[in-house]
């Protein structure tokens, strides 16, 4: 980087949030990180969100906490707005409903005072329920075949990257408002030097009203998902479409390796999958003759 201690830009785009926002600034005040601003993208609510941000603001100050409210066209374009505004190097996106760790903006710093430019810094993300308890983590890692098979960093909490990157090669796509995160990543893999830290830099809150969560039951987000591998896919070099296809053979056959020791360990389970197939073939043929 350019300085041994960047300035972190915190985005939060949010909306009618403010039962959860107040966690979410604490999430940052609590880092006791000098070289931080937070700035909130409030898209006009009116359920005590902006009196909220203004007791935090007077608390804080407005070089650590700044904050706009008025329509927009939705979470990509607040987070755009955000970017707009940002005066930090490094930026990272915080979702109201989720938090950083504790010493997540110092991991970051002592990354960066090795890393190249562009910056992207990613650590590991905790998933977790409404009840805090755990459903799965995601590793330190970004790579374009990774993204290629939907193995990427599943919330913003755990990364954050340069300022530049979007001087060099735009926002977010506005009229995206599910995978616009993947598709910004699938942009910007090829042209940042990756610097992963194995420590848990955020939690992501999946709770039945959060909008990734709505989404994925209602098949939207991973629709949204697919559609961007598959633009991206079509994208690629020969080369790398040839790299991308080994992989997955590797990885199929890696599958199919383990199925088959699997069943050699435990041969009453190969009996059991043959004895239910025959069971099954024969109860299709007697709904298929029935007419």
């Amino acid at each position: 980087m350019s300085q041994s201690n960047p300035l972190i830009t915190v985005i939060t785009p949010t909306f009618r949030g403010q039962a959860h926002l107040e966690a979410c600034l604490k999430s940052v005040a609590d880092q006791q990180c000098e070289r931080v601003e937070h700035i909130v993208v409030d898209g006009g609510s009116t359920d005590g969100t902006v009196e909220l941000l203004q007791e935090w603001q007077q608390r804080l100050g407005e070089h650590r906490l700044r904050f706009v409210s008025e329509p927009d066209g939705g979470q990509s374009e607040a987070m755009n707005k955000g970017i707009a505004l940002a005066r930090g190097e490094l930026l990272g996106f915080l979702n109201a409903d989720d938090y950083y760790a504790p010493g997540a903006f110092d991991a970051v710093l002592d990354a960066c005072r090795d890393c190249q430019h562009p910056a992207f810094v990613v650590g590991q993300c905790v998933v977790v329920d409404a009840a805090g308890d755990e459903l799965w983590h995601t590793e330190s890692d970004l790579s374009k075949l990774d993204l290629l098979e939907r193995k990427f960093p599943v919330n913003p909490v755990c990364y954050f990257y340069s300022k530049s990157l979007h001087d060099q090669l735009g926002g977010y796509e506005s009229d995206d408002h599910l995978a616009m995160d993947l598709e910004w990543l699938f942009r910007i893999v090829d042209h940042v030097h990756v610097t992963p830290i194995q420590k848990r830099l955020g939690t992501f809150v999946m709770h039945e009203a959060s909008k990734t969560a709505c989404g994925l039951l209602d098949g939207r987000t991973d629709a949204a998902a697919d559609r961007v591998v598959q633009r991206y896919r079509r994208q690629l070099p020969l080369g790398q479409r040839w790299q991308w296809l080994c992989r997955r053979a590797q990885r199929e056959c890696a599958r199919q390796i383990k199925l088959v020791y699997t069943h050699l360990r435990h041969p009453r389970m190969i009996l059991g999958l043959v004895r239910n197939k025959l069971l099954g073939s024969t109860t299709a043929n007697r709904g298929n003759r029935g007419g």
